[in-house]
């Protein structure tokens, strides 16, 4: 882990004059991809900035041809955001999963059917104090320090837990609250990472 890599996906000069904002994301997330996978198979942990919550194939993607061959691997996804699209069983109506029973048996499961699991995290989840630029942000989301917490834990405990992600980071950040809460929680998945690899 001493060892980074940081890499950028841009459009190549040709592909920067195609017509259509959609035509453009996809090739931009290919590239993405196509880092994303070289990153992993290079034996580094992934960590994504994303801009927006749509870049989140790219990095998916990248995780699904990671493997020894170019044929797609299975990814799991754990997904935070303060706008659940769906939950657990024991999930409350709020849509908060907290760290019930019932979010380490769905990681315990996707631990079984995955070859690869991805932490993903949409900004807005967090107290609106730490992301006061969000444009979405909802009020009771946990700390960055209570997320750093649980990722410690999901990168300590899960082998197969190998890439973490966050998306709208917001673009502006007075007193640099938001990059701290992103900060901490990295440095949270990577306590988790290097405790598990202590461990072998």
């Amino acid at each position: 882990m001493a060892n980074c890599s940081v890499d950028e996906a841009a459009l190549t000069p040709d592909e920067n004059t195609e017509y259509g904002g959609w035509k453009r994301l996809g090739m931009a997330l290919g590239h993405f991809a196509d880092i994303v996978a070289k990153n992993e198979r290079d034996g580094f942990f992934t960590v994504g900035l994303l801009a927006t919550c749509p870049s989140m194939p790219g990095l998916v993607a990248g995780l699904q041809h990671s493997g020894a061959t170019r044929e797609a691997i299975k990814i799991g996804m754990v997904w935070l955001d303060a706008h659940p699209d769906f939950n657990t069983p024991e999930t409350t109506r709020s849509g908060s999963l907290g760290l019930s029973p019932a979010v380490w048996a769905q990681l315990d499961r996707l631990n079984r059917l995955t070859d690869k699991i991805y932490v993903h995290i949409d900004m807005d989840v967090l107290d609106p104090r730490e992301v006061t630029g969000h444009g979405n942000k909802v009020p009771n989301g946990p700390s960055s320090e209570q997320l750093a917490a649980l990722f410690e834990a999901i990168f300590s405990r899960y082998a197969k837990a190998s890439a973490i992600g966050f998306a709208t980071i917001p673009p502006t950040d007075e007193g640099g609250l938001s990059l701290a809460a992103v900060t901490r929680m990295i440095a949270g998945a990577i306590k988790g990472v290097k405790t598990r690899e202590g461990r072998r």
